[in-house]
């Protein structure tokens, strides 16, 4: 070894100095522009694709035993800019690492999102080939992109079959300073969703708001009012929770009452054209409220049937009646002047929907215009399980009639045929 690299002070001292003393201490001792020279013939190496390892550590071994160090420094930061610029490259693979900036936008969108079938407009700070754009970006969910390069550092990007409806989709490109992304909303078609209450529901509380569930929260809320409407008519007011439209009635709604909803077609998103292509309907009924409801006399049908010159007899429920030990009723009978005006009557309480049940239970038919006939005591009876009413000195020529009873202001009502024609539907499989 040279003797001027021998006996030398620094060569006596702990290890204890920093790296960066260290450094300096060699760079005075060393000429820098030799070293800096034989650093560049290693980077050439190491550039090489065809270089290796081995062919590295070769090329600093050749070097004076004290340059090792400093070159050993140097190589590995070549190395590590290697590594950060081209090792897919040196590993054989075909991507390019992308150095641009990117901007991407929709062609078709509006407030409520992307078209379905819209393609993008990609710009880069860079002008590169499409098959670098190719190969660098990616969507997901996956779907098949098609590239054209419309200017220099343009490109629209189209997906080949279109995208899926009400989908979030992901674009990402590849750069060497990180990687780029867009998050797009595909259009759905504008709906109701639901509502509260839901369509027939029963014994809804007087006190119930009205809500109205749409696919989309940016729908026109300042124009709700002209597209909405409740029959019975309630007065009230509108507030907007984001996708919910709630209409908050002033006042109690009335008991027992089917209220119809309707959202009219032609209602949209604000600043898009999608709108609702049909009205949506609903309708909910309301219980009785803290009044009493039940334990009154009533007819276990909404029709009978009987022969002429024969005794007049209908089941019944009369709970109330038996707690309270009552063995008569007056029943009020009207007659109806012919079969029209009795089978309109029936048209009408079959309108009434079933599962309506208050409206059901409480449905009653007009007396007006009918011929009264006077009010007959009916006996109350209990033969076995089931609970009749009985008219024993009364009987009804042919025709068709209405029985009411009055019980403590709840009015029962049934509708009565006295007829001897009899008929009867036989089925067989």
């Amino acid at each position: 070894m040279d003797k001027k690299y021998t006996n030398r002070s620094v060569d006596n001292l702990e290890l204890k100095k920093s790296k960066e003393y260290l450094w300096k201490y060699i760079s005075k001792k060393i000429d820098m522009k030799k070293s800096a020279h034989h650093t560049a013939e290693i980077a050439e190496d190491v550039t090489d694709k065809k270089a290796t390892f081995g062919d590295l550590f070769k090329s600093l071994f050749k070097m004076p035993e004290r340059l090792v160090s400093v070159s050993v420094i140097s190589g590995l930061l070549i190395v590590a800019l290697v590594f950060s610029s081209g090792l897919r490259g040196w590993f054989g693979s075909n991507i390019q690492v992308v150095h641009a900036n990117f901007e991407m936008t929709a062609i078709t969108e509006d407030a409520s999102g992307v078209a379905s079938d819209s393609g993008f407009t990609l710009t880069a700070t860079e002008d590169l080939s499409v098959d670098v754009i190719k190969e660098n970006l990616k969507v997901q969910p996956e779907v098949k992109l098609n590239v054209e390069k419309t200017d220099k550092g343009k490109y629209k990007v189209e997906p080949v079959k279109g995208m899926d409806a009400n989908t979030i989709y992901n674009f990402n490109i590849q750069t060497d300073h990180g990687d780029q992304s867009w998050a797009y909303q595909i259009q759905d078609t504008f709906k109701v969703d639901g509502s509260i209450p839901g369509n027939e529901g029963t014994s809804v509380p007087t006190n119930t708001g009205i809500e109205i569930n749409f696919s989309h929260a940016t729908y026109d809320f300042k124009n709700a009012k002209n597209f909405f409407e409740i029959n019975p008519r309630v007065d009230g007011r509108f507030e907007k929770h984001d996708r919910t439209l709630a209409f908050v009635p002033s006042n109690r709604l009335n008991t027992g009452t089917i209220y119809t909803v309707k959202m009219k077609k032609g209602f949209g998103i604000d600043g898009s054209d999608k709108k609702l292509d049909k009205d949506f309907v609903f309708k909910f009924e309301t219980g009785e409220g803290p009044s009493d409801t039940g334990n009154h006399f009533s007819f276990t049908k909404s029709y009978y049937e009987m022969p002429t010159n024969s005794s007049i007899a209908m089941e019944i429920y009369a709970y109330n009646f038996e707690q309270q030990n009552k063995k008569d009723v007056q029943i009020q009978v009207y007659k109806y002047s012919d079969q029209n005006k009795y089978l309109e009557e029936i048209r009408k309480s079959i309108d009434v929907p079933q599962w309506a049940y208050y409206t059901k239970s409480n449905y009653l038919h007009t007396t007006a215009g009918l011929q009264d006939l006077g009010s007959f005591q009916g006996l109350i009876e209990k033969p076995s399980w089931n609970s009749y009413v009985y008219l024993p000195e009364k009987t009804l020529d042919k025709g068709y009639y209405l029985f009411q009873v009055d019980d403590e202001g709840h009015k029962a009502q049934t509708l009565v045929q006295v007829t001897d024609l009899s008929a009867y539907i036989n089925t067989s499989v």
